[in-house]
């Protein structure tokens, strides 16, 4: 019986969490629970000393399969300086 429950929340979906980063300043998304397409609709306000070098990185960690994924977005092309849309990360 243990073996059964165990098997099972070995191919259970994970619970992704994301951490975003601009220099120092770091902001935590919500966890989506049960989930392998996880959308986060929430909004973080970083201060960003150079447009020019500074990038967003975004890692995106899979609890239970233990895989993080990042992605750096420059932040030199951005003219509102908001970055707002859809991001894919590739795995």
């Amino acid at each position: 019986m243990i073996s059964l429950v165990q098997d099972a929340r070995s191919r259970s979906r994970p619970d992704p969490s994301a951490i975003l980063s601009v220099g120092k300043d770091t902001k935590n998304t919500r966890v989506i629970y049960r989930t392998d397409a996880p959308v986060w609709e929430e909004g973080f306000t970083f201060l960003v000393n150079n447009p020019e070098t500074d990038t967003l990185t975004v890692r995106v960690s899979m609890k239970k399969r233990l895989q993080v994924h990042f992605k750096e977005i420059s932040l030199a092309s951005k003219k509102s300086r908001e970055i707002e849309g859809i991001f894919v990360l590739l795995i």
